[in-house]
């Protein structure tokens, strides 16, 4: 829901007219506004939830790059980006014995910005829906879920720094942070 309500009003209208799921806000609340119109529109006639989240998905990868909105979107389509899992899969099956209309579950997001001053934002930390807590709490662990959780955590804080008001600096940070750790470790390991 914070996906929902940390978007503009004419975004959050043509979601409720649509009866899109929360999902496609918080792939939505990446883009600029002037873009989430193009990618409204693109997603329009995908055929489920889980096609419309990975279209999405797609865009911010290439919008990310520096594409322009609709060379991104076409490049998405062109690349025929929907996987046939995605595709294929219905937009919200009914489980027996329940409407699927109700409350909405509730989103956690990991990292989120919030002002702090006129000139501050500070980033809020939510560890519980972090994948890299998720993993510690298991008996044992492989490398590569490891890698694969730390990988997750970052692209969230990622996403989440692409929207943040510094421009990225905080992304930034990070990969220089992490540049510098990794070359540390590969100096002592060597």
């Amino acid at each position: 829901m914070n996906a929902v309500l940390s978007l503009d009003m004419e975004t959050r209208r043509e979601l409720r007219t649509r009866g899109e799921p929360v999902a496609i806000a918080v792939g939505l609340r990446a883009q600029d506004p002037k873009d989430r119109a193009a990618t409204l529109v693109a997603i329009a006639d995908l055929p489920s939830r889980d096609a419309k989240v990975e279209f999405i998905s797609r865009v911010n990868e290439q919008r990310r790059a520096g594409v322009p909105i609709d060379e991104a979107i076409a490049a998405v389509r062109a690349a025929g980006a929907v996987s046939a899992a995605a595709a294929a899969s219905p937009s919200r099956p009914a489980r027996p014995g329940r409407s699927v209309v109700g409350r909405p579950a509730r989103i956690t997001l990991p990292f989120v910005w919030r002002q702090v001053g006129p000139d501050w934002w500070d980033v809020d930390v939510h560890p519980s829906v972090l994948a890299t807590t998720r993993l510690a709490a298991q008996r044992s662990a492989s490398v590569s879920e490891w890698r694969d959780a730390i990988c997750a955590d970052l692209t969230a804080f990622r996403d989440a720094s692409a929207a943040a008001p510094d421009g990225g600096q905080a992304w930034t940070g990070v990969v220089e942070a992490l540049s510098a750790l990794l070359d540390t470790v590969g100096a002592e390991v060597s």
